[in-house]
């Protein structure tokens, strides 16, 4: 049985945390700082996770790092390669200029990840409100998929939350 409510969500995924912040438990007598030199403090990526509310069917994460997808250069597309084997294969990785979501990509996450896991019918889709949840790319393709958005304003995580 499929879920027919769900919610999704984008949140920044961090390589290197707080670098340069100390690590210790406030009873501490010493404090260690974490710093790096690697350059992974710098790399940007976001996530993107889709819970269903039954919970019976999981659906496939989605790991956006900063980059092109429009390489041409036999290295890069090497190097492309072995970053995608780098992952679980049930964890779908793109590359994007910003390292986050737009339009594009939300369409193509709710065609072709979310919909084959939700219920035939009328079902719920939960989402923070962004500039690009409310285009009209991304509420005809919600419609024709029989999805009502459900655009939760920010701050208001402990509203829904807590219930």
């Amino acid at each position: 049985m499929h879920s027919s409510i769900c919610n999704m969500d984008e949140t920044p995924l961090w390589f290197e945390f707080l670098d340069g912040q100390p690590y210790a438990d406030k009873s501490s007598t010493t404090v260690q700082v974490k710093a790096t030199r690697s350059g992974w403090d710098k790399e940007q990526a976001s996530i993107i996770f889709c819970i269903l509310a039954d919970g019976a069917i999981w659906v496939e994460a989605l790991i956006i790092f900063k980059g092109s997808d429009n390489l041409t250069r036999p290295t890069d597309i090497q190097r492309r390669a072995a970053e995608y084997c780098r992952y679980d294969p049930r964890v779908k990785i793109i590359f994007h200029s910003k390292a986050y979501a737009n339009e594009t990509v939300l369409v193509d996450s709710i065609t072709h990840m979310l919909v084959p896991n939700l219920s035939p019918g009328l079902r719920l889709l939960a989402m923070y409100v962004t500039k690009f949840h409310k285009r009209k790319l991304v509420l005809s393709t919600l419609q024709s998929h029989n999805i009502i958005p459900s655009l939760i304003p920010p701050g208001c995580t402990g509203l829904f939350t807590a219930a």
